[in-house]
């Protein structure tokens, strides 16, 4: 077998002869390394197109996942929002009824010793007579309960905090008389919305804190715009 270095070393064999076995073999070397070229250029392409589409998927997995997070979230707060009306209302009611039962109890609480003073004040009102013999409307109520000696009197004999106290209340929390309690009593949480004034959400807040109920608020925002994608 022949060597083509040896032949190109070889003085015996012309010069010309020579140069073009050299130049034969520059050329195969050339040869070799473009096919080396082109094999790492392709490795290197197909590496990049695995990665591309590694990343492609990954985005788009991404991109689910953002779709349904946010999805959640949506359906989370506009269900919240369905929800929180009645989880107030049963609060509300179930206060309420808190104190009437204390003030029917017990005469000698700062309740009804309160209530005693404001029926005195105010007789054509007849709140002592009205707590007596039945449950109130809520409207009539919170009429009662929001009167600054009653509602100093109702924070002292439960022991809440003070800065939080009777909030304005919208018609719909005291349509009617008190009836969620018994018809939803497994209402376990309050739900607020988070755009609610700051004495709003305070006290509900602390009607969880007093019933040891889980205290939510939902996103308005959300809430709102969820209406015309649901």
């Amino acid at each position: 077998e022949v060597d083509i270095d040896d032949m190109i070393l070889d003085e015996s064999i012309p010069k010309f002869a020579r140069k073009f076995i050299l130049h034969q073999k520059a050329q195969q070397v050339e040869v070799v390394a473009e096919g080396k070229a082109a094999a790492a250029i392709a490795i290197a392409e197909g590496k990049i197109a695995v990665a591309e589409a590694k990343a492609t998927g990954e985005l788009a997995f991404v991109k689910l996942n953002m779709t349904l997070s946010h999805q959640l979230i949506t359906e989370k707060n506009y269900y919240l929002k369905q929800l929180s009306y009645l989880t107030q209302r049963h609060a509300l009611e179930s206060f309420f009824t808190q104190i009437i039962l204390t003030y029917k109890s017990n005469e000698n609480s700062t309740i009804s010793l309160a209530i005693d003073a404001e029926d005195i004040k105010d007789k054509k009102a007849g709140f002592a007579i009205n707590l007596k013999n039945t449950f109130p409307r809520m409207s009539k109520a919170n009429d009662l309960f929001r009167k600054p000696l009653v509602e100093d009197a109702i924070w002292q004999e439960f022991g809440l905090d003070v800065r939080y106290k009777f909030p304005m209340f919208g018609a719909d929390l005291l349509y009617g008389g008190i009836s969620d309690i018994i018809h939803n009593p497994n209402m376990k949480t309050i739900i607020v919305s988070d755009a609610a004034h700051e004495d709003y959400i305070g006290f509900f807040n602390l009607l969880a804190k007093t019933y040891s109920r889980p205290f939510t608020l939902y996103d308005y925002q959300i809430a709102e715009s969820s209406a015309t994608v649901l």
